[in-house]
């Protein structure tokens, strides 16, 4: 029996799965479970799409890395093409407000970066070898920059007392021999013990190596400050009177500076240092 192409075969037997009908006739038949009439079927075979690969010839990779190297300038007006520019992605009003806050200090910090070479070398002059040349870098020169001018004074003292009495100094042993006399001179002129520490400071920056850490000592003048400060010992200043405290921290009472009349109380009376005081909290 034929079947019309494209009907359903909807019979007794097949009530559970309708089947599409095709042309022709397969072998073999399918009985009715009821006495139905037999049909011949023939399932349509699954297609399968095919992969399809585009390669490229030889001549084709060949133009294509021309048209790469050769500049935008000199390139085939007709083979080019434009590649379209994506937008940037917007961003959140909050979010960009944080990131422009931070771009703006990494900028403002490479600019003060770039800013400090100029102003360094503006201030210190310029870039020169000077412990080479028998001078005093920047940086030995601010190591002690407060008490320069003392130890130039006290330098120039000792050099012209052994320039007087015709000193050598060329060795460690005459130095150290020239420096307890020296320092005998100026016990008997009236001068402290601080003198002749301040003299061995001013010593140990201009000659780093004779310095606690350095290869050389000078062990007689060590001895003479020694004794220099067993019958010379070092005065303490007399601390202020007490009634002149308490007339500073009124004057500042009344001129509503209450926080730093207390702060004078405390320190006066604690012996407490001003920067420790300060950072109480």
């Amino acid at each position: 029996m034929h079947w019309p192409l494209g009907r359903v075969c909807m019979s007794a037997g097949f009530r559970q799965r309708p089947i599409w009908l095709t042309r022709g006739r397969v072998g073999g038949s399918l009985p009715s479970t009821q006495g139905g009439a037999q049909c011949l079927v023939k399932m349509a075979p699954k297609v399968i799409p095919r992969r399809v690969v585009a390669a490229l010839t030889k001549d084709a990779v060949i133009e294509a890395s021309r048209r790469v190297k050769t500049p935008s300038s000199e390139r085939d007006p007709a083979t080019s093409r434009r590649r379209k520019l994506e937008s940037p992605p917007r961003l959140d009003t909050s979010v960009a407000g944080q990131t422009s806050g931070k771009l703006k200090r990494l900028v403002i910090q490479h600019q003060r970066k770039q800013a400090k070479p100029a102003e360094r070398v503006k201030k210190y002059h310029a870039k020169q070898l000077r412990a080479v040349h028998g001078g005093e870098g920047i940086l030995e020169m601010a190591s002690v920059k407060t008490k320069r001018l003392d130890y130039f004074k006290k330098l120039d003292k000792f050099y012209s007392f052994t320039a007087r009495y015709s000193i050598p100094v060329g060795t460690e042993a005459e130095l150290d021999r020239a420096l307890v006399d020296h320092a005998d001179h100026c016990f008997l002129d009236g001068e402290g013990v601080n003198y002749g520490e301040i003299l061995k400071a001013a010593l140990e920056h201009e000659r780093p190596e004779f310095a606690r850490n350095g290869r050389l000592s000078l062990p007689r003048f060590a001895r003479a400050l020694k004794g220099w400060r067993k019958l010379a010992p070092p005065q303490t200043r007399l601390p202020m009177l007490e009634f002149l405290k308490s007339a500073i921290s009124g004057v500042m009472i009344c001129r509503g500076l209450r926080d730093m009349a207390l702060l004078n109380e405390t320190t006066f009376s604690t012996y407490v240092r001003p920067g420790e005081c300060l950072r109480i909290r």
